[in-house]
């Protein structure tokens, strides 16, 4: 049984609901000045606190598109760079959690005038179906969530738990993985798959599997090795893969190669079966043309070396002919 995928570690998950240590002049300017309208929106406020956690939680939900709370980490910066505009003091901005339904009302205007609104399930429906066309090139966790990102943003949808985007991603990821193995598997034959499934087995005589013997390393440039890699290539070749790859983007072709490479048998026989028979494809496809490559480079390396112990041989002789030639 296929072992489940982490898509994201817990230091990925805190850096997506956290703000960046390291933010710059440029991005405090660009997501923190206060327009002539947000300041306005404030004037009506008696207490300073008030002001400066009300346009907190409208810039930063512009910003980053999640709300904060208490324990929200802002960067003290940001809290300075607002209080300046504000001509207040920043050390009044823990008073303004003392009051949690004025909190809750300031966050209901700013979604009432804004146009922010809570994620929804059908949010995560449409999402999913949105993000699909985007993991056709590129189905790499970190380039969906920033692409989800961006929807959320857009729609003006505030970012729901960072569980529930990664559910949405790791959805998308397994729609599109389907839909890659379908497309190879369309031109794999019963009697393929058969001999595919015969690769994950023991060798006769020896300890290890026909796919590991594959997946070694031919070693120096010997006669020997040549006839090793050709053994190799005609193993290959009795596959007769007939893939049309105009519909697999080539990010997708060498993800499945490195995970060819990386992968034994035993790993391998753990994953659903078309996961497993697209992977050994793609890199016995990818392994063929290695090994003619490498043949090649043997044969030339083996040939250059004959000619070079040929010339030194012929050298020898003719320096002891010379020498011969003196005495006599």
């Amino acid at each position: 049984m296929e072992i489940s995928k982490i898509i994201f570690t817990q230091n990925d998950r805190i850096s997506f609901t956290t703000f960046n240590e390291n933010l710059n002049k440029k991005e405090i300017l660009t997501h923190y000045c206060l327009s002539e309208n947000e300041l306005t929106q404030v004037t009506s406020f008696r207490r300073s606190y008030n002001k400066l956690g009300y346009l907190l939680q409208l810039k930063v939900l512009k910003h980053k598109g999640w709300t904060i709370n208490k324990a929200t980490k802002i960067p003290e910066i940001i809290i300075i760079y607002i209080c300046k505009q504000l001509n207040i003091d920043p050390n009044v901005y823990p008073k303004y959690w003392l009051r949690e339904k004025t909190v809750y009302n300031h966050l209901f205007e700013i979604k009432k005038i804004y146009g922010f609104r809570t994620f929804t399930e059908k949010d995560s429906d449409l999402l999913r179906n949105d993000l699909q066309k985007y993991a056709l090139d590129n189905n790499t966790p970190y380039y969906l969530i920033s692409i989800l990102e961006n929807k959320l943003k857009e729609n003006k949808i505030i970012f729901p738990k960072i569980t529930t985007m990664e559910k949405i991603i790791q959805a998308v990821i397994t729609l599109d993985e389907k839909s890659t193995y379908c497309e190879i598997l369309k031109f794999i034959s019963e009697k393929q798959k058969e001999k595919l499934n015969n690769l994950l087995l023991i060798k006769e005589n020896t300890t290890i599997t026909n796919f590991a013997w594959l997946q070694e390393y031919n070693g120096r440039s010997t006669p020997e090795n040549i006839i090793k890699t050709i053994k190799k290539i005609d193993l290959i070749k009795e596959f007769n893969f007939k893939i049309d790859f105009t519909k697999l983007s080539s990010s997708k072709i060498n993800k499945l190669i490195r995970l060819g490479k990386r992968y034994q048998a035993f790993s391998l026989k753990r994953f659903e079966t078309d996961k497993r028979y697209s992977i050994m494809i793609i890199f016995l496809i990818d392994l063929e043309k290695t090994l003619y490559d490498r043949a090649i480079i043997m044969h030339d390396v083996i040939i250059s070396s004959s000619i070079s112990k040929s010339k030194k041989q012929n050298e020898v002789m003719e320096v002891l002919s010379f020498k011969l030639k003196k005495k006599i």
